[in-house]
């Protein structure tokens, strides 16, 4: 599998709406993702693998406290255990948004060796 395919097996289960980039839809609660791809492990000039560097940003309604909620630290505990489990580091986790959106971003890195 490819990191989009990685990333989105792990998080369509809990999240159903996950596309790389831009969500341009009305859906209430999406992800979308983005990643940087760097060359680790040369030998020979050509890199052995490539280090993903994940950016998950899982979006909602905000309302206050919403974060805080039970609801939500059960679904970030299960985002965070599936991008692991999917082969991910461990993801650290920053809180964004604005007035209108809740915005939780889930960052870890994959080591893909199929260069």
């Amino acid at each position: 599998m490819d990191i989009d395919q990685i990333i989105k097996t792990a998080v369509e289960p809990i999240v159903p709406i996950c596309v790389i980039d831009v969500y341009g839809g009305d859906a209430t609660e999406f992800c979308a993702y983005s990643y940087t791809e760097t060359p680790v492990d040369f030998g020979d000039n050509e890199p052995c693998a490539i280090r993903y560097t994940v950016r998950l940003h899982w979006c909602f309604p905000w309302k206050p406290g919403v974060t805080a909620s039970p609801e939500v630290k059960a679904k970030k505990k299960q985002l965070k255990h599936a991008l692991h489990a999917a082969g991910l580091t461990y993801p650290t986790v920053t809180s964004a948004g604005d007035d209108q959106w809740a915005e939780l971003v889930f960052e870890a890195e994959y080591i893909d060796g199929d260069v």
